[in-house]
């Protein structure tokens, strides 16, 4: 059976974004193998993160917050996303990460972006499914306008 993947919807809390229990597939992408969507499925979460300053995906969780900066200040020293206490300043991710180091990050904070799901039928429609480039780019504001998928 051929596999797609699903995005985790996120709202905004005026603070950070909060992962929502709403998934939608936004890359209409079909896979032969779980390893390709896997595949895939890494290199758009890498992206995706990048698009975004630390604390909005790690807020408020100081033992992700932990995990996350000791991994940072591990791979790149001293920066400020490697400290727990100016990680909520930290504008971006540390350009000495590397794809393994962003997998590491997102592992170690527990955080799931997007997930390989087999299907019967990739080209049966949802309800949920949507076509990114209809609303700009991989950033999609669902129906309810608080709900987003990266």
């Amino acid at each position: 059976m051929p596999f797609v993947i699903r995005s985790q919807g996120f709202f905004y809390t005026d603070e950070y974004y909060a992962p929502g229990a709403a998934w939608a597939r936004v890359v209409r992408d079909v896979f032969d193998t779980r390893e390709e969507a896997e595949k895939v499925r890494r290199q758009t979460d890498r992206a995706r993160m990048k698009d975004v300053r630390p604390s909005d995906l790690f807020f408020d969780d100081p033992k992700a917050i932990r995990r996350v900066t000791e991994l940072i200040r591990a791979r790149c020293g001293d920066v400020p996303a490697a400290d727990p206490d100016a990680f909520y300043e930290a504008e971006r991710w540390p350009e000495e990460l590397s794809d393994d180091d962003l997998d590491a990050i997102l592992d170690a904070g527990g955080l799931v972006l997007s997930q390989v799901v087999e299907v019967d039928d990739p080209d049966a429609p949802t309800d949920d499914e949507v076509d990114p480039a209809e609303f700009g780019g991989d950033l999609w504001f669902g129906e309810d306008q608080e709900t987003f998928y990266v």
